[in-house]
């Protein structure tokens, strides 16, 4: 016999029930699958969207955390330029060397 002869024979089911089992596998496998492929997708695109959302999150407040600290940093160095006294005080600092840090192991001496 031939091989392609046998194969017809071996599919056929005797039994109404094999056949119907063979069906409705035949008919669900191809939609499982389908479903499957779909609700993957989706939920790779949500994930992707929501990852990137948290990100730009983040980065926007690190933004503001930097801006907020470099504001700081530039109030506390206009205000050095403008007050007269403090500027004073550092340049007559750095003219008197008890006050330089070598010497500063009991703190301040003004």
């Amino acid at each position: 016999m031939h091989k392609w002869t046998i194969l017809p024979k071996m599919i056929r089911f005797r039994r109404i029930r094999s056949r119907f089992l063979a069906a409705m596998i035949g008919l669900s496998l191809p939609s499982i699958m389908l479903l499957g492929f779909i609700s993957f997708n989706i939920t790779k695109d949500t994930l992707v969207d929501v990852n990137e959302q948290t990100n730009r999150d983040r980065l926007r407040t690190s933004s503001e955390v930097a801006d907020l600290l470099f504001r700081n940093i530039n109030n506390l160095h206009l205000s050095i330029v403008v007050n007269d006294a403090i500027r004073d005080d550092l340049r007559n600092s750095g003219l008197n060397f008890d006050l330089q840090p070598d010497n500063l192991s009991a703190g301040w001496r003004i």
